[in-house]
């Protein structure tokens, strides 16, 4: 497996062909998850946008989020609607849902960047 990771991490440095894009398929799996089982996701970062409010940017471990769900933070218990939802390239690009290990991220009308935020140590993912 070591030697895999090592081989995929040059690829960066060389241009990319298919035994490159083969080797990362090998080192790095497909994410586990049920898109169909109630929504869990990861909030590893979000900014505040004067225009949008929070955005949070997720890592979905179980589920499908879409525009206009109701989600609930673990932080604090508060439900917003879910406004739009996308994946990060060099902007936001948004694609309407996510699912089971997808990275993207969420705009839910939430007006404080610390309603994204946990500060609970004692919670479990998974």
């Amino acid at each position: 497996m070591q030697g895999r990771r090592n081989f995929a991490g040059q690829c960066k440095i060389r241009h990319w062909n298919s035994r490159c894009l083969r080797s990362n398929r090998l080192a790095y799996p497909a994410p586990k998850g049920d898109p169909d089982a109630p929504l869990k996701a990861l909030i590893f970062d979000s900014v505040f946008d004067e225009y949008r409010g929070a955005v949070a940017y997720v890592r979905v471990m179980e589920g499908t989020v879409r525009e206009k769900d109701r989600i609930r933070f673990f932080s604090k218990g508060q439900e917003f609607q879910v406004e739009d939802v996308g994946i990060l390239e060099m902007q936001r690009k948004r694609v309407g849902s996510l699912s089971a290990g997808d990275v993207g991220y969420i705009i839910a009308n939430v007006k404080d960047v610390h309603d994204t935020k946990s500060w609970r140590h004692d919670y479990t993912c998974g």
